[in-house]
């Protein structure tokens, strides 16, 4: 049972307990106690959500979208967060908070990657040609290879960007990469193994990447 200690502080004393029939206090999880603020429209609750998840979710975000492609970051997590108080109501688990909103996550990064496809006709330069921050002791190499594969990736479709990037960028077991995409778990594995296919073809003509494509059978 969670203890007063491990909520977020910006809870107050009146939503991080429950009494019971017989009169006892019962501490409530953090996810209980921010899900029914949230539901009920109180403003600490946003505050808690906020600071309980924002971390996670830029991280994930980050990591399916590419934060250097993307320099809207935060923007599109804000995007999250709002969608977040505006669909509370939909969330029928408390205890699956965390999930509910890396799944809004997901979809934010959707549309964020089919807008940015749309716009992409506006753009006279290429993204990779733009300035970038210098950065001391930079491992040159990988972050060419990183930035390559985020090249690749936005030659897939917006549903296989991120179900390559769930699986193989945020680590997520397939029966995730399913739930977050809001598919079955068979389509989830038909939808990867289209968007690897797919990537390995691209990415074996990327000069940051073709290193990974040689022939393992070659002399």
């Amino acid at each position: 049972m969670a203890t007063d200690d491990t909520l977020p502080k910006v809870l107050p004393a009146s939503a991080v307990r429950s009494t019971t029939s017989s009169g006892s206090v019962v501490p409530l999880r953090p996810e209980i106690a921010i899900a029914q603020g949230l539901k009920d429209g109180e403003p600490w609750a946003a505050h808690a959500l906020f600071e309980r998840y924002s971390a996670s979710t830029l991280r994930l975000l980050r990591r399916v979208l590419g934060h250097e492609r993307h320099v809207d970051m935060d923007d599109v997590l804000h995007d999250v967060f709002v969608e977040a108080l505006t669909s509370a109501h939909t969330l029928k688990d408390p205890l699956a908070l965390g999930g509910w909103l890396r799944k809004l996550a997901v979809h934010t990064a959707y549309r964020t990657i089919r807008r940015r496809k749309a716009r992409r006709w506006l753009v006279f330069w290429e993204p990779s040609e733009l300035p970038e921050v210098s950065h001391d002791a930079v491992d040159y190499p990988a972050r060419e290879a990183c930035r390559a594969v985020y090249r690749v990736l936005e030659r897939l479709s917006a549903e296989e960007h991120l179900a390559f990037a769930l699986r193989h960028l945020e680590g997520q077991e397939l029966t995730e990469v399913a739930q977050n995409l809001g598919v079955s778990l068979a389509t989830a594995k038909r939808k990867l193994a289209k968007a690897e296919q797919r990537f390995e073809m691209f990415a074996s003509r990327e000069p940051g990447l073709g290193s990974f494509f040689v022939d393992k059978e070659a002399p």
